[in-house]
């Protein structure tokens, strides 16, 4: 019992979970739990950063200066497109994009066919002065394509 109250405060496997739930219960027709199932399953992907990233982000990239993206979900999809383009990546191009669904990542990504195994990635482990900057000792990572320069 009191583990089932820690787990419940853990907004990935609640999501992980719910979303299994629901689909059990799409598959056995059962439409009320279903529901029930994804508004949980909402409301955990609500507390999940890396689900809720939306919006104009700028990064500088060296000698190209400064750029905008902007970040958009298909799903479970990040999608990030060229606000501001240049020789590498157009504007309105997608720049890069990464499946985050914690049942079963990248299936399909930008239409194309996943033809190769998707174990999971381990996470990039910080070290101590990284670790106390960040508030976090690892940082998760996650399948996905992107354009890189030439």
């Amino acid at each position: 019992e009191t583990l089932s109250k820690v787990e419940q405060r853990d907004p990935e496997l609640v999501y992980r979970t719910e979303l299994e739930l629901m689909k059990d219960a799409v598959s056995e027709e059962r439409s009320e739990d279903a529901t029930e199932h994804m508004e949980n399953a909402l409301n955990a992907r609500s507390c999940l950063p890396q689900l809720n990233l939306e919006g104009l982000w700028v990064g500088k990239y060296g000698d190209h200066g400064y750029e905008m993206i902007n970040v958009t979900y298909a799903g479970d999809i990040l999608i990030a497109y060229k606000v501001t383009g240049d020789n590498n990546v157009p504007r309105g191009e997608i720049t890069f994009q990464a499946d985050l669904n914690p049942l079963n990542p990248s299936r399909i990504i930008d239409h194309r066919v996943d033809e190769y195994n998707r174990e999971p990635l381990k996470p990039i482990v910080l070290t101590d002065k990284a670790s106390k900057k960040w508030g976090t000792k690892q940082l998760p990572r996650s399948h996905g394509l992107g354009r890189v320069a030439e």
